[in-house]
């Protein structure tokens, strides 16, 4: 039995690999404690150390290649000509892809943080962006969508298999289309909230309880079969 987080995944390895699906289960992952819904949004005075003013969006996740980041970055100095005073906050762990050299005003680029302080900037955000090409399952949108934060992402198969419908799904190889997305959540509340509300209920729908249950009925069906 092989074990994957999506039933995107699943049809990519049963393909990819000529495995029949019926050796392929599927145990979806959760949103961690530490990313709850019950954070408090980053305090202003913390959001003033970081000199990040006005309304900020924010992407969370590693810094890798097919995170898609240097045309986030591109979309984001579009959106900055329509939307006075907009940043862009980049949190995430060093990857094979290296930004520092595209730091400029109103982009902080602020490497990894704690749970507690990415929870923070995670709520006060005006909307979580993630630009992703490839994922197994999108983790930090259901995160996000924890938080009661709008998602603006790609339409990778996974990612759209995890938002369930309740995030702004772009072509992100389009820094244009990806510029417009933002532009609009900033502009339209009653976007935002209706995307908010949907990402709460999404993400109530996934727990860790469920995934333990699904990964021992995988394993009680492996002992079962062989």
């Amino acid at each position: 039995m092989i074990l994957t987080p999506s039933e995107a995944i699943r049809r990519e390895a049963s393909a990819f690999f000529g495995l029949p699906p019926s050796v392929i289960a599927v145990t979806p992952l959760a949103a961690c404690g530490g990313m709850s819904a019950v954070s408090e949004p980053i305090a202003a005075r913390q959001l003033e150390e970081l000199d990040i003013r006005g309304p900020y969006l924010l992407y969370l996740g590693s810094l890798m290649k097919r995170k898609n980041i240097p045309r986030l970055i591109e979309a984001w100095r579009q959106a900055r000509t329509r939307v006075s005073r907009l940043s862009l906050v980049v949190v995430g762990a060093a990857g094979d892809l290296d930004i520092s050299s595209m730091a400029e005003p109103g982009l902080h680029i602020l490497g990894p943080l704690s749970d507690k302080d990415a929870a923070g900037l995670l709520s006060g955000a005006t909307a979580f962006v993630y630009p992703s090409l490839y994922e197994g399952f999108g983790l930090p949108v259901l995160e996000a969508m924890q938080a009661g934060t709008a998602v603006i992402t790609s339409k990778d198969p996974a990612v759209m298999e995890v938002a369930g419908g309740a995030a702004f799904h772009v072509d992100v190889r389009s820094a244009a289309e990806l510029s417009a997305a933002m532009v609009a959540i900033v502009n339209r509340p009653e976007l935002r909230e209706r995307l908010e509300e949907k990402g709460r209920q999404r993400a109530s729908r996934y727990s860790w309880q469920s995934t333990a249950v699904t990964t021992h009925a995988a394993y009680a069906e492996a002992i079962r079969r062989f």
